[in-house]
């Protein structure tokens, strides 16, 4: 699958987001994909109609139970059409649909109930994926992921509104001299009539549907894949090395034709070769290996007891000391007690438990006094200086921020005026607000950071200063004037008064 190739802007997207997306692609290929859910539905509706005409009930149910089928074409016609290849062959993909006899089978049978249908549907048919591995590709793909039941759940709900507007529709339309009291209870009396014209309704509520709850749960399926597998930085990666070939090519073709030409006319002297002896060569490897980086031996000298085996393990066994602890205290010192023996027993194991009292209540007062000593030092920290390469110490900062940054910005010197307001920015975030910034943050992270510690103004202030800085860094796109300026006033009542 060559990413480049899609017909759809890779970012990131929230779950309702993807969906909408999923709508949009129903409505740009919504006739291609309609003819393919008729092409596979239709001639079922009419065969189980006709093989079941005394029991139109289980006709209908028959064309509802199929319906995983009947949306296995239309993924394929999207995966082709988002990748630039909408050539509309009914054949071909109903062929493609049912070329996995099993996968089929496991969805029109166990599967059929699931309520994830849609987004599962890309991984049977498009991975291939079955058995163990198609456990362990869902219970990563559908980790925390609540939007494909709720697309199950309205596009249901809209079949069933379409079907029951349609009903409604047809007895409004009857004339006025057939009261619509009367047409309902002419449909009770011709129940025949009444089955065939639900199922007939139903089908094309799900015709109409189809489309969109199938684009629906493959939009889903892709944002879910590209935010797994970055797909966004991926692509981007790709822009700037086709960007970058394609500016240095010129150059290197070039730089290829300087140096035949002056291959050409330079005579090139000729190397001599000088092979070392085996003991300069032993010499070398010597002085390398005599480096400390390759290694280095010590002799250790340490106490062990004289009647200790080489295989008696060195650790304490704490319960068998307990365990003779005990015994000693309450059978042997006992013993040597005469009338005594019951009152010495009760001061023993009184003060040995006040014993484990104070133990406890020491470990527990050090404990505190290291967290506290480990906030004291957390507070006491300097603001830092600088962060991702920039300086953020105040003093190397303009005077006037917004001013100087605006001149820039008039200066047609957009990265060094938008690189200002950032860099000031941060400097005061960690040297006003006291806010640490670790040096290994990404910029989304930079802006959770700062959402979590400061009010919701300053947070939506940084949150489009970042965008702005992302989209001029990376993509250079420059914002317009009117943005740079009101940025410039935010961040003067933000921060300058305090300056």
């Amino acid at each position: 699958m060559d990413i480049e190739q899609i017909s759809v802007k890779i970012r990131p997207r929230t779950a309702w987001e993807a969906i909408d997306l999923g709508f949009v692609m129903a409505r740009e290929w919504y006739g291609p994909l309609w003819l393919l859910w008729l092409a596979t539905a239709l001639p079922l509706f009419i065969l189980s109609h006709l093989v079941l005409r005394d029991s139109l009930i289980w006709a209908g149910l028959v064309i509802w139970w199929f319906k995983p089928l009947y949306e296995r074409p239309l993924l394929l016609y999207l995966s082709h059409a988002l990748f630039n290849d909408a050539q509309l062959n009914p054949g071909r993909f109903v062929r493609a649909a049912v070329d996995q006899p099993m996968t089929l089978i496991a969805t029109l049978s166990w599967r059929r109930f699931d309520v994830q249908r849609a987004f599962i549907l890309p991984v049977t048919l498009l991975e291939r994926a079955h058995g163990q591995v198609l456990r362990k590709r869902l219970a990563v793909l559908q980790r925390h992921q609540q939007a494909p039941l709720w697309n199950t759940i309205i596009c249901f709900h809209f079949e069933a509104v379409i079907t029951i507007a349609s009903f409604i529709l047809i007895v409004m339309m009857l004339p006025e001299k057939i009261s619509w009291l009367d047409s309902i209870h002419w449909l009770r009396e011709n129940e025949t009539l009444l089955l065939w014209l639900n199922n007939m309704l139903y089908f094309v509520a799900m015709s109409v549907i189809a489309p969109f709850y199938v684009a629906a749960g493959f939009a889903l399926y892709l944002t879910r894949r590209s935010t797994l597998e970055g797909w966004d930085i991926e692509l981007g990666f790709k822009q700037l090395r086709n960007r970058l070939e394609q500016r240095n090519r010129g150059a290197i073709i070039a730089s290829l034709l300087a140096a035949l030409l002056v291959g050409a006319v330079i005579d090139q002297p000729a190397f001599a070769t000088i092979d070392p002896t085996p003991e300069q060569a032993r010499t070398v490897i010597d002085q390398v290996l005599a480096d400390e980086a390759f290694g280095k031996t010590e002799t250790i000298h340490s106490w062990r007891y004289i009647e200790q085996d080489d295989d008696e393990e060195s650790s304490f066994d704490w319960q068998s000391w307990l365990s003779d602890f005990f015994n000693w205290l309450f059978n042997d010192f006992g013993k040597m007690l005469d009338s005594t023996a019951s009152v010495a027993r009760l001061l023993l194991l009184a003060a040995a438990g006040w014993l484990i009292w104070l133990i406890v209540r020491r470990l527990q007062q050090g404990k505190r006094r290291r967290h506290h000593k480990h906030r004291s030092h957390q507070s006491s920290k300097a603001p830092q200086v600088e962060l991702f390469g920039l300086d953020l110490s105040p003093e190397s900062l303009p005077a006037d921020v917004t001013a100087s940054c605006l001149q820039l910005w008039y200066a047609n010197q957009h990265r060094e005026a938008l690189s200002l307001l950032y860099r000031a920015t941060l400097s005061a975030l960690t040297h006003q607000r006291l806010i640490e910034i670790p040096a290994s943050a990404t910029e989304q992270e930079c802006t959770q950071i700062v959402a979590r510690h400061r009010p919701v103004d300053e947070a939506d202030f940084f949150d489009q200063l970042m965008r702005s800085w992302q989209r001029l860094a990376y993509g250079n796109h420059h914002p317009d004037l009117q943005r740079v300026e009101a940025l410039c006033q935010q961040w003067r009542s933000l921060y300058e008064i305090e300056q």
